[in-house]
């Protein structure tokens, strides 16, 4: 469900509640970024985004952000809206933010002077421009179903073997809640084949994002050739080639997956991807959410992302409650850098637990008290295992 909407337009900021809606002016920086057609004036907030930036500097940015959007709005407005909520019961807020220029932002590390927004268990944000239905039938019984797709099998810096084991070591912890497959270095053709075969609830891809030249549009890589000259080749048969939005469509016609996860880093001196034209590619062919990294992400955050995400989602939590625990897991394993910032949660649905939702035979607290009991308990030693 949705309990606030918070728009952001080029010069004001809209507050839409059930009990009323609110109207104030956006802050002056912001404004200027959004009427900026050049992009200069974003360029200090986007790169707090990057690693070699000290955490003060990304405080100030998330300040910043939090007073250009908050600083006009009516007194004890949003204090008041957070007042009550607790984590059983949490506000949920959808960012719809209309100027280009601001979507490109890091929003997530907007902040008050006492914590950041988007790691707040209390109140529960994503971004999103519209209200839709579900991909698919949301009666469909369990397991959850989970496509796992690497780009680049043959890339050793793309950490995607520790990736894969860190997802299979959190599913373990509740086994028989989700199914994964795996398919390495698909062409284009194979991975249409196997997303209607496995018909995945998650459309998962570890890989590299990055533009091939300037201006063109943002993709994922498959089977790219290493730089190094000592790293092998990628097989004869496996073609490279880019999935980008007119690729993404064709998958679609196969079949619709609600969650789309793009858990894509690039390496240090690669162009950064603009993965916008996929995330809403997928939103608008029907997929109900889509996780995207914003650029500069590593592989070992990347992995860890997977993992926090999947042990949540394996208990039926809420997406943005899952996205938001992995977010604050990242920040306990690196408290000074901004991984934990940059997952960037789009969702397309009125109800954040519709997207990854399946139904058991049995329900909880139930299905947990059996999954930790024999022979249940015993299955943990096979997962993973030929």
């Amino acid at each position: 469900m949705v309990d606030v909407v918070l728009g952001i337009a080029e010069d004001r900021v809209r507050l839409h509640a059930d009990f009323g809606e609110f109207e104030w002016a956006l802050g002056d920086e912001l404004v200027e970024i959004a009427r900026d057609p050049t992009g200069l004036h974003a360029t200090d907030v986007i790169k707090s985004l990057d690693f070699d930036v000290s955490w003060q500097q990304r405080t100030e940015v998330g300040l910043r952000l939090h007073d250009a959007v908050f600083g006009a709005a009516p007194k004890g407005l949003w204090e008041g809206l957070q007042r009550d909520m607790s984590e059983r019961d949490p506000l949920r807020v959808r960012l719809d933010i209309e100027p280009r220029a601001l979507v490109a932002l890091p929003w997530e590390l907007m902040r008050d002077k006492r914590q950041a927004l988007w790691r707040n268990s209390r109140v529960l944000l994503r971004r999103g421009r519209r209200v839709g239905g579900p991909g698919n039938d949301l009666r469909e019984e369990g397991p959850l179903r989970v496509l796992l797709v690497v780009c680049n099998p043959r890339d050793p810096g793309l950490l995607a073997d520790q990736e894969l084991a860190m997802i299979g070591a959190a599913l373990t912890e509740l086994p028989g809640r989700v199914h994964t497959e795996v398919v390495d270095g698909p062409g284009l053709r194979e991975l249409i084949t196997e997303v209607g075969h496995v018909r995945p609830h998650v459309l998962h891809f570890i890989g590299h994002g990055m533009r091939a030249v300037a201006g063109d549009q943002g993709g994922l890589h498959f089977n790219a050739a290493q730089p190094d000259a000592d790293s092998p080749a990628p097989a004869p048969e496996r073609d490279s080639w880019t999935l980008g939005p007119d690729q993404m469509r064709h998958l679609y016609d196969v079949w619709k997956p609600r969650l789309v996860v793009l858990n894509v880093c690039r390496r240090p001196g690669d162009p950064a991807a603009e993965l916008g034209g996929l995330v809403e590619t997928c939103l608008d062919r029907g997929s109900s959410a889509v996780v995207a990294m914003q650029p500069d992400v590593d592989s070992p955050a990347v992995a860890e992302f997977s993992y926090a995400l999947y042990r949540d989602l394996a208990r039926s939590r809420p997406l943005d409650a899952a996205v938001t625990a992995a977010r604050n897991h990242l920040h306990v394993l690196e408290p000074g850098g901004p991984s934990w910032a940059l997952p960037v949660l789009h969702c397309g649905v009125g109800d954040p637990r519709d997207v990854a939702r399946v139904a058991f035979g049995d329900m909880e607290p139930e299905l947990t008290r059996m999954n930790r009991s024999w022979p249940f308990t015993d299955l943990t030693v096979f997962l993973g295992r030929d």
